[in-house]
């Protein structure tokens, strides 16, 4: 079983992957779920936004170019859906040169702590949910078993074959 410590590590690993492999316009699932999370939760990156940097497509675009999802955003655009890849800057177009991330209109904080006290605050549903679940599994195969011994008693000589 891990440990907190490897699980943070190991999520951490998956996500930093994630976003070092994040391209633009791709219909990946986990890329629009990791949108919808720093969309949701207002973070960008895990420890921070910089882990954006690490980013070659994004970070390779002359224009003020960052991710769509971690745009620091208003409380009436918070209902909309999150937006998904990467946006330039409407102030992207001036003289300088590169895609300076100080210059990024997004969340300064990363999602890793966020991230793990949604989990800590959610942990008695999650596991309610996953008991719940068992504890069908479990019915369902106890009436499995029970269904199984009740036709070898039965004596199917006298039913008529089509």
């Amino acid at each position: 079983m891990l440990s907190p410590l490897q699980l943070k590590q190991e999520m951490g690993g998956i996500v930093i992957k994630l976003i070092h492999n994040y391209t633009d316009g791709s219909g990946d699932n986990l890329q629009e779920a990791w949108d919808y999370v720093q969309a949701q939760v207002k973070c960008c990156g895990w420890v921070s936004f910089l882990n954006w940097t690490e980013n070659p497509e994004l970070m390779n675009r002359t224009n003020i170019t960052f991710p769509c999802s971690c745009k620091k955003s208003d409380e009436e655009d918070a209902l909309a859906l999150p937006q998904k890849g990467f946006c330039e800057a409407p102030f992207g177009n001036r003289t300088q040169s590169g895609n300076d991330p100080e210059d990024w209109p997004v969340y300064q904080e990363g999602c890793m702590e966020k991230v793990q006290g949604w989990l800590q605050e959610n942990l008695g549903v999650i596991l309610g949910v996953c008991v719940g679940v068992a504890v069908i599994e479990l019915l369902g195969m106890f009436l499995s078993m029970f269904l199984c011994r009740r036709v070898h008693s039965e004596d199917y000589s006298k039913v008529p074959k089509y």
